[in-house]
């Protein structure tokens, strides 16, 4: 194309190319060195066909002459230099460029940034959003609320490529323009007119923003554009945000509560520019994610085991920067143990009600609730919560519960949790589509099967440790492992004994885990084995036992029975294999989906058919490598790095939606509300403004009310 130099908006306009492409905008400065730097970035990432205008103050420095001639040149583009005239302020000189621009859209760029791959084409389509939009900006690395902070060292190109790959591109609105890349429609220039050309470039975009925000016209943030101060940090310019204290005394006049006004809008982090924000600086800087850790304690169970696991797997992940592990106060040995290898992983004591002191960007807690506050105090700790929900047999089952008041309160805190969770994993389809079916799944809730991993959280494992009780035990026998809940369905096991005895098996049954407080199937097996003596004897019922204790019962098992009626994931069968101990599952709930097809089940409690499955493992040598072969190399879709990706997926979605704003819901039980309102503090407050809010408390009283609106009727 070629380079014109113009002393005035008539001839800069006549030079232009005829088309409806937009025009950019570059306003420079007296810093010549940052102003080649911005218009070398500019050249690179625009496409060729779009005219430049480079307003300057009519010094027609050399060196930025010519360095304009050779990008016309090299880049086949149009380009104008237009003198900046005589009126030096802000508002003039744009509005000469806009003039300059004819009936052109105008992207208006400081001379003190750099802009980034792919920016004109993703600010042009941020302002095509909506017909009413009338500017699109960008972000920046300047000070503001619109800032993203760069880690030292990062190269522009990084950080805006990270840009684009974090951003959810929600396009959210703001109060007005901001910052040194605005894209300004014709349309709006038309309707509302150009600057007032007396102000700053700060109260310049803000009053135009306000004006066409009058005429109902939308300002848009372009949160997949990133521009850098090129003149590194610290090198901020004018034009660089609208929020910062300092504004013209003419602009104050007009919009008198404009300041406390954007300080309300902007603060509030549950809209779409916070989630815009979070994304982006996530994708950034790297992403904080708390765990919630508070259910370790000295034993360890399932629950214990996922969340070590869990914690363990996203330790090694590159891309999370920082883990925060909240503990109980009497942080367990085996948590200090497990972190000890990780820098940016800190364990911090705490307990439910203390105000964590670091937000965190995602607190991820890997099992289900059991209290309201639980819920209040995640919220507390991180812009977004995730929570693990493990099975809906507790949800479904009054059994569970001491009095049906206790089950409609954990059915409430069911639905609480799910209509306040920025997103849900679970173990497994199969839990997935029961909470679907139970209506807690709402579309638009982010969720993610994250499965559990099938190899062990520790390497290497506990050391075996014969438990209390089983010193008559001989090797080969059959080995169930789980609580005595009725949905465990251990008196199967008895069951499948008797139909073995008949066989003449004569091996014993270890039942091992600990009663829960109801819902236990204990009375019934004692009931059984009351009745049937001839198999008591050959029945050692070990209670809790530990991972060590666990260990040693598998090694010397010569079958494992799993006849569980529902689970949320199952990962007996897959810790027998690593034992080389063959495992007898049913394919209730979901082990259907996670043993696969090929391995052989249990298909229906029948004893006596049954039976003969199990004495073949039992007795056959083949038949229970080939079982524990299957089972290893099904275990092999099940581990905890793809379970942990997953959930980072499930991260990395909601940080780009805005926070969940359930204030409460109506279950079985009463209302339960979330998020309180702000309380006035009566001890501040004069005796006036006290007496107001007693009045409002009484007034806002159903039967107040309602015996209030019958009087005025």
């Amino acid at each position: 194309m070629s380079f014109l130099r113009a002393e005035t908006a008539e001839i800069a306009r006549e030079f232009l190319p005829v088309s409806a492409a937009p025009v950019v905008v570059v306003l420079l400065t007296d810093d010549d060195e940052v102003s080649l730097k911005c218009l070398r970035a500019l050249s690179d990432h625009t496409p060729p066909d779009i005219p430049l205008i480079v307003v300057d103050d009519a010094r027609y420095n050399r060196s930025v002459v010519d360095a304009l001639e050779r990008l016309s040149a090299s880049r086949a583009r149009s380009i104008v230099s237009l003198a900046r005239g005589d009126d030096r302020e802000y508002g003039a000189t744009a509005n000469r460029a806009f003039s300059a621009a004819g009936r052109k859209d105008v992207v208006v760029v400081g001379s003190g940034v750099l802009v980034g791959a792919e920016w004109f084409q993703r600010i042009s389509a941020a302002v095509g959003a909506s017909s009413t939009v009338a500017t699109a900006c960008a972000l920046s690395d300047a000070s503001g609320p619109l800032a993203i902070q760069i880690p030292a060292g990062m190269a522009p190109e990084d950080a805006s490529r990270r840009v684009i790959e974090g951003s959810g591109q929600l396009r959210p609105r703001l109060l007005a323009a901001v910052g040194q890349c605005v894209f300004i429609r014709r349309v709006a220039l038309d309707v509302v007119g150009f600057f007032d050309p007396g102000l700053t470039a700060e109260s310049a975009l803000a009053d135009f923003s306000r004006r066409a925000s009058a005429c109902a016209f939308e300002h848009v943030l372009a949160d997949d554009v990133l521009v850098l101060r090129a003149g590194g940090a610290g090198q901020g310019s004018e034009g660089e945000t609208v929020f910062s204290q300092r504004s013209d005394s003419a602009l104050q006049g007009v919009y008198p509560h404009y300041g406390s006004l954007v300080e309300r809008i902007y603060s509030d982090d549950k809209s779409r520019l916070a989630a815009a924000l979070l994304a982006v600086r996530c994708s950034v800087a790297g992403m904080t994610v708390a765990v919630d850790a508070l259910c370790l304690a000295t034993q360890i169970m399932g629950t214990q085991t996922v969340v070590l696991a869990t914690i363990r797997a996203l330790a090694i992940r590159e891309d999370i920067a920082r883990i925060i592990v909240y503990a109980r106060p009497d942080v367990p040995e085996y948590l200090k143990t497990a972190v000890a290898p990780y820098n940016h992983v800190v364990v911090v004591p705490t307990k439910i009600g203390e105000k964590p002191t670091e937000l965190a960007d995602v607190l991820y807690r890997p099992y289900q609730l059991w209290d309201p506050a639980e819920i209040s105090w995640m919220r507390s700790a991180a812009h977004r919560v995730i929570v693990t929900w493990l099975d809906l047999i507790s949800y479904q089952n009054h059994q569970y519960f001491f009095s049906d008041r206790d089950w409609s309160r954990y059915r409430d805190l069911a639905r609480l949790t799910f209509a306040t969770a920025d997103g849900i994993t679970f173990l497994s389809n199969h839990v997935l589509e029961t909470a679907k079916a139970e209506g807690l799944v709402d579309d638009g809730v982010p969720t993610r099967v994250t499965y559990c991993g099938s190899e062990p959280f520790s390497s290497p494992p506990a050391a075996p440790e014969r438990p209390a009780g089983a010193e008559r035990l001989e090797p080969g026998y059959i080995l169930i492992l789980g609580m005595s809940y009725l949905h465990k369905n251990r008196m199967f096991g008895l069951q499948l004994l008797s139909a073995l005895r008949v066989g003449g098996w004569d091996g014993m049954l270890v039942l091992a885990g600990a009663r829960p407080l109801t819902g236990s199937s204990t009375e019934d097996e004692t009931d059984y084995l009351t009745r049937n003596p001839d198999i008591a004897e050959s029945v050692i019922n070990l209670g809790p036992v530990s991972e060590a204790e666990k260990s040693w019962l598998y090694s010397r098992s010569g079958l494992v029975l799993y006849p569980t009626v529902s689970e949320g994931f199952g990962l007996v069968p897959f810790e027998a294999a690593q034992f080389e101990v063959p495992c007898l599952s049913s394919r209730m709930g979901s082990l259907s989906e996670v043993l696969g097809p090929d391995i052989e089940t249990i298909d229906e409690f029948d004893p006596a058919s049954v039976a003969d499955v199990a004495l073949r493992l039992l007795t056959d040598k083949v038949a229970a490598r080939a079982m524990v072969d299957k089972l290893l190399e099904r275990a092999k879709l099940f581990t905890w790095d793809r379970s942990v990706d997953e959930a980072i997926s499930l991260f990395r979605d909601v940080v780009t939606r805005p926070q969940r704003r359930t204030i409460g819901i109506l279950g079985e039980y009463g209302t339960h509300r979330i998020d309180r309102q702000p309380r006035v503090s009566l001890r501040k407050s004069p005796l006036v403004l006290r007496l107001q809010l007693i009045a409002h408390l009484v007034r806002a009283h159903p039967a107040v009310r309602a015996r209030f609106d019958v009087r005025r009727r």
